[in-house]
């Protein structure tokens, strides 16, 4: 799996990096509830919230996508919202 990466450089790379995980986040979770589970499985929320108060724009540009897209499957019910998401 290529989540766990993205996750980990969402909250431990640089700005660039950051921007890119999330956007790559973001990506994987259009149209696809199978990736918002695996997502929050792997406990990106907590990161992507994180990047809405970088100073980088990109990175709460990106951050933003990618919650609202979890978002849109946990109204919709098709997602479990951070019922499996890991603590550290």
């Amino acid at each position: 799996g290529g989540i766990p990466p993205l996750v980990a450089l969402c909250q431990y790379g640089d700005s660039a990096a950051r921007a890119n995980a999330a956007q790559a986040l973001a990506n994987l979770t259009v149209n696809s509830p199978e990736n918002v589970e695996a997502i929050s499985r792997e406990g990106a929320i907590r990161p992507l919230v994180t990047l809405l108060s970088s100073r980088d724009q990109k990175c709460q540009d990106f951050g933003a996508c990618a919650l609202a897209n979890h978002c849109h499957y946990c109204q919709e019910g098709d997602a479990p919202y951070n019922s499996e998401e890991k603590t550290s």
